[in-house]
């Protein structure tokens, strides 16, 4: 299962990176990521155009993120993924958008707390490091702003569901908050 998973995100993330097929990366973004509304997180994101352009009204951009999240006297997670994502310029002044991210992604969790276990000699030891692996699937809906003349190209705000497999063999559901930024092209070198 995890060969599963790290080969997922392997393929997803490798995406980005195929200059034939996608322009370089100029869409760096940085967001809260909450999960369940009650634990903060943060989601850091690189994203490329393989359709269309931000001057276009229909896009298809490939993404690739590195975030975390805190649930309190619970466990901290750990998340890299990679989605795909149509997005569609709305209103009189197509400043506004809504896009459709969907993925997958792989999880760590660590277990926020001290874990003991006990050795085949009868010995009480602390691990380290305790946790789960996940498989992580998600889609949401992504509703932003596009801004000129700014440090900023946009700001956006999403609402999804992400799950967490196995859980107890089954999949968990969790639904996620994010609200965000992205810097603008003139301050990522090798964009135009």
């Amino acid at each position: 299962m995890l060969k599963l998973i790290i080969f997922s995100v392997i393929v997803l993330s490798a995406s980005l990176q195929a200059e034939s097929a996608i322009r370089p990366p100029c869409d760096i973004s940085v967001s809260y990521f909450g999960r369940n509304f009650t634990h903060p997180g943060m989601k850091l994101s690189a994203s490329g155009e393989l359709l269309g352009d931000w001057e276009n009204t229909f896009r298809l951009s490939l993404q690739a993120s590195l975030g975390f999240y805190y649930h309190r006297s619970n466990h901290t997670a750990l998340y890299i993924s990679g989605d795909i994502a149509p997005s569609l310029d709305f209103g009189r002044s197509s400043k506004w958008y809504t896009a459709l991210p969907l993925g997958v992604g792989y999880m760590r969790t660590f277990i926020d707390g001290r874990v003991y276990s006990i050795s085949e000699t009868g010995d009480i030891r602390r691990r380290h490091f305790s946790g789960n692996n996940y498989l992580m699937p998600f889609a949401g809906i992504t509703v932003g702003r596009k801004v000129q003349g700014s440090r900023f190209s946009r700001f956006f705000l999403s609402i999804g569901v992400f799950g967490q497999y196995p859980f107890n063999s089954y999949m968990l559901p969790n639904i996620y908050l994010e609200g965000g930024f992205s810097l603008g092209k003139a301050l990522i070198p090798n964009c135009e």
